[in-house]
């Protein structure tokens, strides 16, 4: 509301321009000397106002809420608490030796949504999705797709953030095979890997990403590229 804001004024017989910066009440003083000029200035700039501001709410989108969000993390006043363990949380809740946690957004989708919500309830404004192994290698013969499993586990985390001014991430962690030199994996077959991850993130809405646990920085790379 800082900027200046110009709009015409109809009046009987004359059509009038201004300019208002938020005036204060000496500026008006000056350039109004009439008690009931400067009142029905005044009370046309509130008027403005308020115009503005309900027209910035109507078009505050997710996007600019996300924004909002994010810039409050580089606020030196502003700690926010990101959750905790999954994969141990999911082992108390009984997660059998090989299984995949990422599927149990599909299978249990209770169990998970319960953990998520007491991270919420604890703080948690960041909720990382239960994604953080979801690609395509090590989700090979659970007879479940990267954008299903990705897809479920947004939209549960979401579920355990209703009602509060958290946001979901999507968790990335390493592929789970070594690159090249020091494996098999090529460096475009993991650039791949993490652009179908990245792309059915986005497509089930999550509001960010959460790279976590990379040891090979050349992974890292692939993946933030």
């Amino acid at each position: 509301l800082g900027d200046v804001y110009k709009r015409q004024i109809w009046q009987p017989g004359k059509r009038k321009s201004i300019s208002i910066s938020m005036p204060n009440s000496e500026q008006l003083l000056v350039k109004y000397p009439s008690r009931t000029s400067r009142e029905k200035v005044m009370g046309w700039v509130l008027s403005q106002q308020a115009w503005i501001q309900k027209k910035r709410q109507n078009s505050l989108g997710k996007e600019d809420s996300n924004r909002v969000f994010f810039e409050k993390l580089s606020s030196e006043q502003e700690i926010t608490l990101l959750d905790g363990a999954m994969g141990t949380m999911l082992q108390h809740a009984g997660l059998q030796l090989g299984d995949r946690p990422e599927t149990l957004s599909i299978t249990a989708p209770d169990v998970v949504a319960h953990i998520q919500r007491q991270y919420v309830q604890a703080g948690t404004r960041m909720l990382l999705a239960n994604t953080f192994c979801a690609n395509a290698h090590k989700l090979a013969g659970t007879g479940y797709g990267v954008e299903e499993v990705i897809e479920a586990s947004v939209r549960v985390a979401k579920r355990a953030c209703a009602g509060t001014d958290a946001v979901v991430l999507l968790d990335v962690g390493p592929i789970g095979e070594l690159l090249e030199p020091l494996g098999t994996l090529k460096f475009d077959e993991a650039y791949a890997l993490f652009k179908q991850m990245l792309c059915a993130g986005e497509a089930a809405g999550a509001e960010g990403v959460f790279f976590e646990t990379f040891s090979d920085l050349n992974e890292l790379r692939a993946g933030i590229l």
